[in-house]
């Protein structure tokens, strides 16, 4: 198996509800912390370890981190990367200095080595100024490539815990938007030579998954919409994971005649100049689906 990519934003803050953004790098609400809960069980439910997790340095996302991995992390500590931070140039965008963060959070479990010493400079014409947010994006594609192939021919699972804007930057193709706490399962091609361009794949499950929660927040029965009209809820909707040569993803119930009108993705992955299908229970990479979205 490939190398596991688990990519992850960071759980609400205080910006996202107050949408504050000249607020000074933000922590987490308390829905926030009741998210990390959440987010940690499902993870517990996945049944294996982390071999790697890399995070932004800002507080929520290292108070993600923190309320997630610790108890599934192999390495001793959850390691802090500058080029994992958001993109934006506002407060809430700006992460605060190493030695602040390492009296809030100690250096016991977490590692700075990654942590550049004029990271929060987000001036024109710095690495960290929005306009080169892609460029960024495409530096921090280059790193993980390498990373999985330090992993390669081991079934390692890595997260990144990062923010919305820095997330889109990063996968390439786009895979549409992250919410707060949420976990999409992804490889990364290291095998072909594209240059500069580095190709991250969504897992067919993770897909599935995120089809799932889409088609579960769509109200059900008959409602009426804002203008009074009387409507009927979309009657017979399904959701499929695509074609996996006979791979089930747990706790999803699925008609093959139904497709996504989205990204469908390929039956299999070439890895080691192969096409490796992807067989066996998905549930490995999520841990089951919550019921409710």
């Amino acid at each position: 198996m490939p190398v596991t990519f688990h990519f992850i934003r960071h759980a609400e803050s205080t910006h996202n509800v107050s949408m504050d953004l000249n607020e000074h790098d933000p922590v987490l609400t308390q829905t926030g912390h009741k998210q990390c809960r959440e987010l940690a069980a499902e993870i517990r439910g996945l049944g294996h370890e982390f071999d790697l997790v890399l995070c932004s340095p800002m507080k929520r996302t290292i108070q993600t981190a923190l309320a997630i991995f610790p108890k599934y992390l192999r390495s001793d500590k959850i390691m802090l990367h500058s080029d994992f931070q958001e993109g934006g140039t506002y407060g809430a965008d700006t992460g605060s200095p190493p030695e602040e963060l390492k009296t809030l959070f100690g250096t016991k479990k977490l590692d700075y080595w990654f942590v550049a010493p004029d990271w929060t400079d987000k001036r024109l014409g710095t690495r960290y100024h929005v306009s080169v947010a892609s460029k960024r994006g495409q530096a921090a594609r280059l790193f993980l490539k390498l990373v999985a192939r330090m992993y390669r021919d081991t079934d390692a699972h890595i997260a990144v815990v990062s923010h919305g804007f820095f997330l889109a930057n990063l996968i390439f193709p786009k895979s549409g938007s992250f919410g707060n706490a949420d976990r999409r399962t992804y490889y990364i091609d290291y095998e072909e030579d594209h240059g500069l361009l580095t190709f991250i794949t969504e897992t067919p499950c993770s897909i599935a998954k995120r089809e799932k929660k889409r088609l579960d927040a769509i109200p059900k029965g008959d409602f009426q919409n804002s203008f009074g009209f009387q409507l009927p809820a979309p009657g017979g909707l399904q959701y499929k994971a695509p074609d996996l040569g006979g791979t089930v993803c747990e706790g999803m119930d699925y008609q093959q005649q139904t497709s996504y009108g989205g990204q469908q993705p390929s039956s299999g992955l070439f890895w080691n100049g192969q096409q490796q299908n992807l067989s066996g229970n998905c549930a490995s990479l999520f841990g089951g689906v919550p019921s409710t979205p």
